[in-house]
């Protein structure tokens, strides 16, 4: 592990034994390490930052970038967001998998027809991305879906 001062969004050890075992194991070009480069996507998700602003003690934000796009298009994201629902679920002595669950694929191409509004009120740009994902997710696979973020003060629309 990198030996800078930790910032507040990082991953706790616990929080990578949960997460580590979700990474890919081949075909790693990226000579960085994955936590640092999930400590670096969680700053960003919480600064609000820009990626050229990443502050110099993660990686390059060119392979923060570039890790972060691998992780969308391998689904890491969603399997972590799994992952994190389930054992929630298991702490609070529910059932492991939601049933009032549903697919996005699933909702989206019932709909594909009907303009779909995503409204984010009141969490702000300093909510990790972890939390922001989905919506992003879901509004990046509908071209009819509209995604807005109303805070105090502030007002971002995609």
């Amino acid at each position: 592990m990198n030996k800078r001062k930790a910032y507040d969004t990082d991953l706790t050890d616990e929080q990578w034994k949960l997460i580590e075992p979700l990474m890919w194991k081949s075909g790693n070009k990226i000579k960085c390490e994955k936590r640092e480069l999930i400590n670096a996507v969680l700053y960003l998700g919480d600064s609000g930052c820009k990626w050229r602003q990443l502050p110099h003690d993660f990686p390059p934000y060119t392979t923060v970038l570039n890790f972060y796009r691998k992780a969308v298009r391998e689904g890491l994201w969603d399997k972590i967001l799994k992952m994190l629902v389930q054992k929630t679920r298991k702490t609070n002595e529910k059932n492991d998998n939601p049933t009032y669950a549903m697919n996005s694929t699933k909702f989206f191409s019932a709909r594909e027809i009907i303009r779909i509004f995503f409204l984010e009120f009141g969490v702000g740009y300093s909510t990790p991305v972890i939390i922001k994902y989905p919506l992003w997710k879901m509004t990046a696979e509908n071209p009819n879906a509209t995604y807005d973020c109303i805070n105090y003060g502030e007002y971002f629309c995609h």
